[in-house]
């Protein structure tokens, strides 16, 4: 296996593999919710992937018992704090993507998906940029909240249902 490897929800035939596979370097990648990194595995050399992480921890875990953020080729970043509010004062630089990856498991970061944190994130994409959500939950169907963000913005969604082989 590969280090530097995607795994899990991440791989290449997963959504967001996709959407980064597919995405051409140099690109801008800010990704809320790190887990433990995985998604650096697709930062190119020319590329800048921005992490946005609440919790402290989480950061910790990534760095010591994984090695996506330090095998990266590309300019990988983390950022302590939560990446609503972290983006809302972002000046650095306009993103081509940002991956929110925060919907897993129990707790529901509602605000991540409110009308302010989607005008937050459409206001610090590139043109043609890319807003990509993992909305998988075993407590809520998030899909129409965010059907009616794209109804209100006038914009078209794909959604990518991908599983996992069983092991």
């Amino acid at each position: 296996h590969n280090r530097r490897e995607p795994t899990a929800y991440f791989v290449p035939k997963s959504g967001i593999g996709r959407l980064l596979t597919a995405s051409k370097s140099p690109k801008s990648v800010g990704v809320l919710g790190l887990g433990v990194g995985t998604m650096a595995a697709y930062a190119g050399s020319a590329d800048r992937f921005d992490f946005f992480e609440i919790n402290p921890q989480v950061v910790e875990v990534a760095r010591s018992q994984f090695s996506f953020l330090d095998d990266a080729v590309g300019d990988v970043k983390t950022h302590l704090g939560d990446g609503r509010l972290l983006l809302e004062k972002w000046v650095d630089t306009a993103f081509d993507i940002i991956a929110v990856d925060a919907f897993t498991g129990d707790a529901i970061p509602a605000h991540l998906i409110t009308r302010e944190a989607i005008d937050i994130y459409w206001k610090k994409l590139k043109t043609y940029g890319v807003l990509a959500i993992n909305i998988s939950n075993h407590h809520a169907d998030l899909k129409r909240v965010l059907a009616g963000h794209c109804t209100r913005l006038g914009l078209s969604a794909a959604r990518v249902r991908w599983r996992a082989p069983s092991v």
